[in-house]
């Protein structure tokens, strides 16, 4: 009886409390998501009504129900724990996913089939200049396309695949970003099985650039829209926009080659394992000594557009592809150097980026040169 009473004031509340804006919530309950003060359940009751309205409005299916309440209770727990200790270097925080249990999280994004990424290293390049302490190509230089969400499909490394691309293509026209650079998800997912790639079952960026250079290049997504689902193949080369020479992958665990290809090429396709508690990410340099270091352990493909230091902490900045409002704007940190959860190992991006029908090019040297 308790249980059904606590649904039904869940359920029966939404009308009396109007939904505030992410940041607003946040700042609201920080106190709490900090670990300055604890709760009452009562409290926890009006935050998870006040969160209902604010954020499950953009996630459809997911209901509101006394079961959803008691993970929120635990998530906001587990928040607050975590954000107490002064040895984390990354604090989580309250969002969209904060009343979904691990489990549902991880069947969602198809995290649950890690897969073996090892690829042949291409020959190394050697480079005159060195390149600067921090860097990133989206905040300094505005050649990074705004953050997606690949939905309910294990297609994150088409996301990968296509973030590197745009990125790519907006370094060699030297342009900043706009509709024209935002290539089709969808293509790589349904066409692309010949090159060991699964569609919604996952796979990986360097077979999906040798699929773009061996089948007329990518299309844009006006032509191929995104469905989050596996659906047969209809691409045509005669609809393409962008394609590349192909993959340089970058040798296995070489991480000082990794930040060297970061900045002279532009962002680069990486993997890397998501284990428990990940979900909760908002800000600061992530690190975890549990998680896997093998190609063997890598379980989800995103971009990663620079690197600085935070605190002393050497990081790579990554864009990812659960939406702008995950994390921090859609982005995180990981720390660099460590191979910190495989990051380390599972490298690639594509080569000689080119708008079929746009002229001239430049090269990133080029680019570099004159910014």
């Amino acid at each position: 009886m308790k249980v059904l009473l606590l649904s039904l004031l869940i359920v029966t509340s939404f009308v009396t409390v109007s939904a505030l804006t992410h940041g607003d919530f946040k700042a609201k309950y920080r106190i709490y998501t900090d670990g300055h003060a604890a709760p009452s359940e009562e409290d926890l009751l009006e935050m998870y009504k006040e969160y209902v309205e604010t954020f499950k409005s953009e996630m459809p299916g997911m209901n509101s129900n006394a079961g959803r309440f008691e993970i929120f209770k635990e998530t906001v727990n587990n928040i607050m724990t975590h954000n107490q200790n002064p040895a984390n270097t990354w604090k989580k925080g309250i969002n969209k996913f904060s009343d979904w249990s691990e489990e549902e999280f991880f069947e969602f994004y198809g995290l649950n089939a890690p897969q073996n990424c090892s690829a042949t290293a291409s020959p190394k390049k050697v480079y005159n200049a060195a390149y600067p302490k921090s860097f990133d190509w989206n905040t300094e230089h505005n050649k990074v396309t705004p953050v997606k969400n690949q939905g309910s499909c294990g297609s994150c490394w088409t996301f990968s695949t296509v973030g590197a691309m745009e990125a790519h293509a907006l370094i060699a026209t030297n342009s900043t970003p706009d509709e024209t650079y935002n290539f089709t998800e969808q293509q790589l997912v349904d066409c692309a099985q010949a090159y060991d790639n699964h569609g919604c079952s996952g796979g990986l960026p360097s077979h999906a650039f040798e699929y773009i250079s061996q089948n007329g290049g990518l299309e844009h997504r006006e032509t191929y829209p995104y469905y989050a689902k596996d659906m047969d193949c209809i691409h045509s080369s005669d609809n393409s926009v962008v394609t590349t020479s192909g993959s340089f992958n970058i040798t296995l665990g070489d991480e000082e080659q990794l930040i060297e290809s970061l900045y002279h090429e532009g962002p680069i396709s990486v993997s890397y394992q998501v284990i428990a508690g990940f979900k909760d990410y908002e800000s600061g340099v992530y690190q975890n000594n549990t998680c896997g270091q093998t190609t063997m352990d890598v379980n989800h493909a995103v971009l990663a557009v620079g690197k600085g230091f935070e605190d002393g902490t050497e990081y790579y900045r990554i864009k990812n592809s659960w939406g702008p409002d995950w994390g921090d704007q859609g982005f995180f940190k990981i720390r660099a150097r460590t191979n910190e959860c495989a990051i380390g190992v599972c490298n690639s991006y594509p080569e000689n980026v080119h708008l079929i029908s746009r002229n001239p090019m430049y090269s990133v040297k080029d680019y570099l040169a004159s910014a």
